[in-house]
């Protein structure tokens, strides 16, 4: 193949960027979903509040010259017909972009279907598609091609080009516009045609994951030479957490490295976290941080001050921002997580060690924040404690206690509620363990740690009463850890009918 045909360009490349097809859940696509349904609720109760605004936009209208609405009508057919594209360059692409193929199709189907229902409930009339092969079009809720047109644009977004989606996003905003000029719908049932866009493209992109926000293995690469370290066999680990990504690596010494790369995701899980448990939590966890070069140093000075500590913890090899991209912290990495290995494997003498470096830990004012499965390796029959993104000096006890349940409920699930309390007295010690002992509850554990735990109540219930036996105290009454429950929420709701 010669050199001009090599690096010849796909029509694909006119239209899509390359990714590694990896996904990930991000907070602002959550929003995106909430601003939608609060402008789509606002816009179906209220739409009389816009009458001013369909005044002002009557009186601006009428001053244009008789050729701007055949104008009009061209641009507001363009922008379905660069609907269309999307769509079709997707499929001519499905080897591909057989995820994006499927995200459009959910998304248009979603806004179709409540273009429809919202039109029936608000107008009890059908929409109207495609205005331009109707006589007389009387304004309607939703204006249905302003909703999807939005719902493909913000689902596609994150795998288009930056000049096609700036040309989308200037297409959205033009029919927003003529949709009111050209009498196709009022002030307000343009914005709930946006707003229901974004709402479907917000399930999708929460549902199946979005590509934007997530660097690639060239971004990674690049920014470990900018730190100046020597990587090469970057892949993406099997294991992710919510706003970091990692990758696995071999040093320039044949040494596996791990990379974990804070992206531009990275403070808006961090904050949404923080917010959440703020409300439901009387503990909201470590304070937000200012920027992802921040989360990065947080987690490289708490993995340093663990291993000052005596904890069996990676070594730090490099962390900073080399780029506007991305903010990583290299470290190095040995053995087998614990979630990997068959539990008939790990021995007891292992499990000891790993509760006596807990105590080690907390002894020394830190607490993990996410001490679970997946944040032990063993090397050799030795544990090593990794991941401490969520950390905490000076940590309060409720965050010393959330360790020692979530690694114990952890252990549970894993090894057993017997063998579990049996190697956490031993490394432990019962009086750490009965300080726990309130604590013990769904509400203790971090988010992560509850995917690696059963949900039925029982499970909880059974590990407190084997605690209790194997120590000989009487189980204390659980911890009151949240600021509401389902309860509180159910009764106020209940004084708002």
């Amino acid at each position: 193949m010669s050199e001009k045909e090599s690096t010849r360009r796909s029509p694909m490349d006119w239209f899509f960027v390359s990714t590694d097809g990896a996904r990930a859940r991000r907070p602002a696509d959550v929003v995106i979903g909430i601003f939608g349904v609060l402008v789509v609720f606002v816009t179906a109760v209220e739409a009389d509040q816009f009458a001013w605004l369909e005044e002002l936009l009557s009186q601006f209208v009428g001053l244009l010259p008789s050729w701007i609405e055949t104008a009009f009508g061209v641009v507001y057919g363009i922008g379905l017909i660069y609907a269309l594209v999307i769509v079709l360059m997707a499929v001519f692409g499905w080897s591909t972009r057989r995820a994006l193929v499927r995200d459009l199709a959910v998304a248009i189907g979603l806004a179709a279907l409540s273009t429809v229902v919202l039109t029936r409930l608000v107008n009890a009339t059908w929409p109207v598609l495609l205005p331009e092969l109707v006589d007389q079009v009387a304004p309607s809720f939703p204006v249905a091609r302003v909703g999807m047109v939005t719902a493909v644009l913000v689902v596609a977004g994150p795998e288009l080009v930056r000049p096609f989606r700036r040309v989308g996003w200037l297409l959205v905003g033009l029919m927003f516009f003529i949709a009111m000029a050209l009498g196709y719908g009022l002030p307000g049932d343009a914005l709930g045609g946006l707003g229901v866009g974004l709402v479907s493209a917000s399930v999708v992109l929460v549902g199946f994951g979005s590509a934007r926000g997530l660097a690639s293995v060239d971004d990674v690469m690049s920014g470990l030479s900018g730190l100046g370290i020597e990587a090469r066999n970057l892949t993406v680990a099997v294991y992710q957490r919510w706003g970091v990504r990692t990758f696995d690596c071999v040093g320039i010494d044949g040494a596996p490295m791990r990379v974990h790369v804070y992206g531009r995701d990275a403070k808006d899980a961090q904050r949404v976290t923080i917010w959440w448990r703020s409300i439901w939590y009387r503990d909201a966890g470590p304070d937000l941080t200012s920027s992802r070069l921040h989360q990065v140093e947080h987690e490289a000075l708490l993995t340093i001050a663990a291993r000052e500590a005596g904890i069996s913890c990676p070594t730090v090899y490099a962390a900073g921002a080399p780029s506007k991209k991305v903010a990583l912290i290299a470290l190095s990495t040995e053995g087998q997580s614990l979630a990997d290995i068959n539990p008939d494997d790990v021995g007891d003498a292992a499990l000891i060690e790993l509760w006596k470096s807990v105590g080690m830990l907390h002894a020394n004012g830190i607490a993990h924040g996410r001490l679970n499965e997946h944040a032990v390796r063993l090397s050799g029959g030795s544990p090593l404690i990794e991941n401490f993104q969520a950390a905490s000096t000076a940590a309060p006890d409720v965050r010393i206690q959330g360790d020692v349940v979530e690694l114990l409920s952890s252990s549970a699930n894993l090894f057993g509620t017997e063998r579990a309390v049996t190697v956490a007295r031993g490394g432990l010690g019962d009086e750490a363990l009965v300080a726990a002992l309130p604590y013990l509850q769904r509400s203790a554990v971090s988010t992560e740690g509850r995917k690696t735990v059963p949900s039925k109540k029982s499970f909880f219930a059974d590990i407190r009463k084997e605690v209790a036996s194997q120590t000989g105290v009487e189980a204390p009454k659980p911890a009151q850890l949240t600021r509401i429950s389902w309860r509180t929420i159910f009764m106020f709701g209940l004084t708002l009918v």
